[in-house]
């Protein structure tokens, strides 16, 4: 509420009747202003904002109800109130005052007291209702802000999830695009490995056949030592041919496991003498706990030999000559059976093993590009153990050596009935 004096507009034609109120009202801390006839006043209003006005009926050339008609012409009741002074005290009269829009009237003489009080209760409530209006418009200007805010919001709201469903839209068709393409990659690679794989059988086998004939000729040596190249060169190729088409057809799903029961020993001890005559002097031993005894695994044989041959190969070329390379197999506490194959080669780059997971990813170190190969073994045999439902992992250290881990799951272990033969590789 506004602390300033309360300012008030006497208007009365009679200098008299205008300083009793003047005198009456400034006593109670009144404002006041003083206008001698009805022009002289909408003049003023039109200057100055008043609180009140006390305006006299009966005056020449423009009387109060004459006035009245223009005050509320501009301002209406609750924006300038106006309390009508008149000689006569008829009801008539006060009641065509109130209808031409007075707030109030007073008779002559004036009452100070009762003067008093309806200014002030007409000041004051034409001030509440100015306050009001005022912080109606605030509150007014605040919510249209803040609906300005919230508009821009949601409107960043919209284009940023327009922005993600157009992102969504182009990862969709990238995925979708990156499937094909991958798809034809298989494809592409599981045809160029059928295509490649007989001639190179004809060169594998034509080549023996030269070796062979060779033998039996004098002065053939030479040309025995080139067919072996050949020979081996083609086997090699091969190799890599056969990695190639098993990666594509896992990676295509297309792979089916030829599944049977097999002695975990003999697992291992088959994998041992493939490897054994490429292992160099190395010494491979086997070491497979007592629990598994008699125990065997569901497997696909010719995948799980493969894949440990290629970790007992991996192991052997990338280790010193005549060093210890370990092939163990254990059960771990909740079942699952474990098998390991640890070197003490040259190891990987801890920064590395990620690579060495990949097709075709090999460590960066000048060692690890010292051995001829592609890249292939180590996640090939991956693919083939998850084939299996299980885990591979692999820990190394440069200079140390390197430790890779098959875990296969509990329901693929069974034990061998006492009845069942036990044949060694």
């Amino acid at each position: 509420m506004s602390t300033s004096p309360v300012r008030v507009l006497i208007v009365d034609d009679l200098e008299m009747n205008r300083r009793v109120m003047v005198r009456g009202l400034e006593r109670h801390g009144f404002e006041v202003r003083e206008a001698e006839g009805g022009l002289a006043a909408l003049d003023m209003i039109a200057r100055q904002d008043f609180d009140a006005v006390l305006l006299d009926v009966a005056m020449p050339v423009m009387s109060g109800r004459e006035t009245l008609r223009h005050i509320r012409a501009r301002h209406d009741a609750n924006d300038l109130p106006v309390i009508m002074v008149t000689a006569f005290d008829d009801p008539k009269e006060v009641s065509m005052a109130i209808e031409a829009g007075a707030n109030d009237y007073l008779t002559k003489p004036v009452d100070m007291t009762a003067t008093v009080a309806r200014v002030k209760a007409q000041a004051g409530r034409k001030r509440a209702i100015s306050e009001l209006k005022a912080a109606k418009t605030r509150t007014e200007e605040q919510v249209e802000a803040r609906t300005r805010d919230l508009e821009a919001i949601n409107d960043e709201m919209r284009k940023e999830i327009s922005r993600r469903r157009e992102l969504e839209t182009e990862l969709r068709e990238a995925k979708r695009r990156a499937e094909t393409a991958n798809r034809a990659k298989s494809d592409f690679l599981a045809t160029m490995s059928h295509e490649l794989r007989t001639p190179l059988n004809s060169i594998i086998g034509f080549s023996e056949l030269i070796r062979i004939q060779l033998g039996k000729l004098p002065g053939g040596d030479r040309l025995d030592e080139y067919a072996a190249y050949i020979n081996e060169s083609g086997n090699h190729l091969l190799e890599i041919v056969n990695d190639i088409l098993d990666l594509s057809k896992i990676d295509a799903g297309r792979t089916e496991l030829n599944e049977s029961h097999i002695g975990v020993s003999d697992l291992l001890d088959r994998s041992m003498r493939m490897t054994s005559g490429a292992s160099n002097g190395h010494v491979i031993r086997i070491e497979v706990d007592a629990s598994l005894e008699k125990a065997e695994l569901f497997c696909d044989e010719v995948l799980m030999r493969r894949a440990l041959v290629n970790l007992l190969s991996n192991a052997v070329k990338f280790s010193e000559p005549g060093s210890h390379i370990d092939l163990s197999a254990r059960r771990t506490p909740d079942g699952d059976l474990s098998i390991t194959v640890a070197d003490q080669g040259i190891g990987i780059e801890a920064a590395d093993i990620p690579k060495v997971l990949e097709p075709f990813g090999q460590a960066n170190s000048e060692l690890s590009r010292s051995h001829v190969g592609t890249g292939l073994g180590v996640p090939l045999t991956k693919s083939l153990i998850e084939l299996h439902d299980g885990v591979f992992d692999l820990q190394s250290e440069v200079g140390v050596g390197t430790t890779v881990t098959l875990t296969l799951p509990a329901v693929r272990m069974a034990t061998r009935p006492a009845s069942r033969s036990h044949s060694a590789a």
